[in-house]
């Protein structure tokens, strides 16, 4: 871990130089010199200050795409590749946080306009498939998947991990700022119903969670850490 103050890469220096250039189609990405060359200088920058952190929630896709594709999280296999292009001489983490499927598809249904139809699923996500996808796109990096589940107590320990930090002040901070942040309401989702879905396919997402969670423990090279591994003076 660093010692010092970590950095994090602003939301701005993601959209206007890293953002188009991993998204972009593979021909697009190979002719765009001009897009590499800023962004050779940006990682020239960012890598004298050791440690550099970069959230992106939706680097992978919306909680939509994880339903309606053809597969899971369709451009996982183009971004990541593209983020292991970008940064071939500098060792990258990917920290993949997850929650169960029907926390993800409670998401989707809750961003739909009143009134209109829910499409069936075409498919049930499965995590361990994806880290296995984004283990395949960049055989070189180390992969952390964090259960989620419960967050009040793995946030704080993510953040560390995230930032690479030891420094007392920042992790104090760090709490500080977890327990005033409000917690968002579960009750409709303690339900555990959708209008639409049936319960055998709820169950079947359920299922899918336990089981994506038990192959990735197995996985070489992934680490996987679960609520109950955490020590309590991290939880909050």
């Amino acid at each position: 871990m660093s010692d010092g103050l970590p950095q994090v890469l602003s939301q701005q220096l993601w959209r206007e130089q890293f953002r188009g250039l991993i998204n972009a189609k593979r021909k697009e990405a190979m002719v765009d010199v001009s897009a590499w060359r800023k962004i050779e200088t940006a990682i020239a920058s960012l890598s004298v200050h050791g440690t550099v952190a970069a959230s992106q929630h939706s680097l992978l896709g919306g909680a939509e795409d994880c339903f309606w594709k053809q597969s899971v999280l369709p451009y996982t296999k183009n971004r990541i590749g593209r983020i292991s292009d970008i940064f071939t001489d500098v060792p990258v983490t990917f920290h993949l946080t997850i929650q169960g499927q029907f926390e993800y598809l409670y998401e989707v249904v809750s961003r739909m306009p009143e009134g209109k139809g829910f499409p069936e699923p075409r498919i049930t996500p499965s995590w361990a498939q994806l880290v296995h996808r984004i283990r395949t796109a960049a055989p070189r990096s180390r992969i952390v998947v964090w259960d989620f589940e419960h967050p009040e107590k793995v946030t704080l320990a993510f953040l560390i991990s995230l930032l690479d930090t030891t420094d007392n002040k920042l992790i104090d901070a760090l709490d500080k700022y977890l327990l005033n942040i409000p917690q968002p309401s579960k009750t409709l989702l303690s339900n555990h119903t959708i209008t639409g879905i049936s319960q055998s396919w709820i169950d079947k997402l359920d299922f899918q969670y336990e089981r994506d969670l038990a192959e990735i423990s197995c996985m070489k090279n992934v680490s996987l850490i679960l609520p109950e591994n955490v020590p309590e003076e991290f939880h909050r």
